[in-house]
């Protein structure tokens, strides 16, 4: 053969039944004159992969028809503790009791991944839902519009139903002990006052308002220093 492409380009091999002389490569693929999956590399007159590599070729038939007949090996599901069999309702989901596990004061902890607040993440049906709510409407029906379920426990990852309670964004917040809304004193243990129609920590604002007043009485006197021994342009 000929070191020229003319040469390779007539190719080697048996006629296909289009009528071209064609034959496979290192891809697997067949090859006709003028294809350009493939690349002349080197003077070692080598052929380079075209990145089809692993694909299916045109000939192959198609993949169910290669496991046509085959039994498929499908592992038997992972079975349920006493817990989950005695406690969990049967109405939930297999993946979702098996996901469940026992917690302090009868609370039912989320065993599987969770939110970086705590909250615990559950898939049904190709979606993803907040562990508790899904569990909730599953035995007890849907929430409410415009409400939100407030863990009566305070443990974020609980999904008892029993322990969860609709109510309104304003009253999920007031009864919180993390949020603003629901703290009745502030970090330093001072109690709130109303003030302006916002809750505030009186004495704290004090503390707050003389200490930046200070520091602004500061940096005034020690300006007007500099400004008379010009070291300030005026």
């Amino acid at each position: 053969m000929e070191g020229s492409r003319d040469g390779i380009d007539r190719g080697v091999g048996n006629a296909g039944s289009d009528g071209f002389r064609s034959s496979r490569g290192t891809c697997g693929m067949r090859w006709r004159p003028g294809c350009r999956r493939r690349s002349w590399r080197g003077s070692g007159r080598r052929w380079s992969s075209c990145g089809r590599r692993g694909r299916s070729r045109p000939s192959d038939p198609p993949s169910g028809a290669r496991h046509a007949g085959k039994e498929r090996l499908v592992t038997a599901p992972k079975p349920l503790s006493k817990w989950q069999e005695d406690v969990t309702p049967s109405s939930l989901p297999r993946h979702i009791r098996r996901n469940i596990g026992p917690g302090d004061g009868g609370c039912w902890l989320w065993l599987r991944s969770r939110s970086r607040d705590g909250y615990g993440w559950a898939s049904l049906g190709n979606k993803t839902f907040q562990a508790h709510r899904l569990v909730y409407e599953l035995i007890r029906g849907s929430v409410p519009a415009g409400l939100v379920l407030d863990h009566l426990c305070r443990v974020r990852n609980c999904v008892n139903p029993d322990h969860l309670q609709p109510v309104t964004p304003r009253e999920n917040l007031v009864r919180s002990e993390l949020t603003p809304a629901g703290m009745s004193v502030c970090k330093q243990g001072h109690e709130f006052q109303n003030k302006g129609g916002q809750r505030r920590c009186l004495i704290c604002l004090t503390e707050y308002l003389t200490r930046t007043r200070n520091i602004r009485i500061e940096y005034l006197r020690n300006w007007h220093q500099r400004q008379k021994t010009g070291s300030v342009r005026a």
